[in-house]
């Protein structure tokens, strides 16, 4: 047997033989071709794992063009085996591989394996690519399964819906340590957060926001250049105002103007706390943006200008222009860097164009 043959099927042993191992890598100073290390890790030597990968991605590809069907009973046990080893360890060193991830599925469907062996090659996947669409899709659609097997009333590893979407959150929480600018990891929280209001009816929209946000706040505070995390905040208050717009529910417009208003709040000590970030200032536009709209759309009988507590479009630009002013003369004194009196200085102007918008909006 060839090299990467052994390769192979010494690496299979080692997933059968521990079925936690966390990580599978590479290693350059060991002599053997797949070796296991504290921790439940396996790391396959550098210098047979192309041959390895190749191997494994032909074969799979050739047993797919036999035509087997995995949910057919008369399938030999033995091929079941071969595109359970093969499409496992192709998702391994190639996350982008749909047609692997396929195969998984279709494994899954057939009961050939089960939910939470595939939820744990996921984690594995992606601690070594934290950014994979392809790892992410699949995940989605074993929670998808997951989600219709609990509303079947049928046990799913002994977990209920908001203890599975919890772990799928520290999932994104971890995949967004392990890589910067991890849009991926963040838009499938977001999608975790809109599952969890659709499908459980007990809980509380706001309640599940603000958890959210205060999360997300502590992981902002140590990440301010990652404009991902603050991509993820925007996409909560954009579904946050769209769902109590289109439900018309009573209140709506107080609700999200006090939670949009407070994040404005919070942005302005970041800001003096971390100047020169260019993504604070972006994300500051996306939260004033979003505010003129929502005060725009609400209409004077619900909107007491004369009340302290309240916004309209003109006092949020003037307090906003008066914000730029105070960081851009702070700038000038020496207290702040330069970049900060830079983003200041454009800050202002992008206010012209939201000044014009909301005169627009409430003619």
């Amino acid at each position: 047997m060839s090299a990467k043959g052994i390769a192979f099927e010494l690496l299979c042993e080692a997933l059968e033989k521990d079925p936690e191992i966390c990580e599978v890598g590479k290693t350059f100073f060991q002599s053997e071709l797949v070796s296991s290390y504290p921790g439940h890790r396996v790391a396959v030597s550098a210098s047979v794992l192309p041959d390895l990968y190749v191997h494994a991605h032909r074969s799979l590809f050739e047993l797919k063009s036999r035509r087997y069907r995995l949910d057919n009973k008369d399938t030999p046990p033995h091929v079941v085996k071969a595109f359970e080893k093969l499409s496992r360890v192709v998702v391994l060193f190639n996350s982008e591989c749909a047609t692997a991830w396929n195969i998984r599925k279709e494994l899954l469907e057939s009961n050939r394996t089960d939910l939470l062996v595939e939820r744990h090659l996921c984690d594995v996947v992606l601690r070594s690519f934290p950014k994979s669409r392809e790892t992410f899709v699949h995940r989605r659609w074993l929670v998808r399964n997951a989600t219709q097997s609990l509303k079947a009333c049928q046990d799913v590893c002994g977990m209920s819906l908001t203890e599975l979407l919890e772990q799928e959150r520290r999932v994104c929480q971890w995949c967004a340590e392990l890589a910067r600018h991890n849009y991926q990891a963040w838009n499938h929280r977001v999608w975790v957060l809109r599952l969890l209001i659709e499908c459980d009816s007990s809980c509380n929209i706001m309640d599940v926001v603000k958890v959210d946000l205060i999360d997300t706040a502590l992981w902002l505070e140590s990440h301010v250049s990652d404009y991902s995390g603050l991509h993820h905040r925007y996409c909560v208050m954009m579904y946050v105002t769209i769902s109590f717009q289109s439900s018309r529910t009573l209140g709506w417009e107080e609700v999200v103007i006090d939670l949009l208003t407070s994040d404005l709040d919070k942005l302005s000590g970041l800001i003096r706390f971390f100047p020169g970030h260019q993504t604070l200032w972006y994300y500051r536009r996306a939260v004033v943006y979003l505010l003129v709209h929502c005060l725009a759309d609400t209409s004077s009988d619900q909107i007491c200008l004369d009340s302290p507590s309240r916004l309209n479009c003109v006092t949020l630009l003037k307090n906003e222009d008066t914000f730029s002013k105070e960081i851009c003369k702070q700038s000038s004194e020496g207290i702040e860097d330069f970049k900060q009196s830079e983003l200041a200085a454009l800050h202002s102007k992008w206010l012209h164009i939201a000044k014009n918008l909301g005169a627009s909006a409430t003619d």
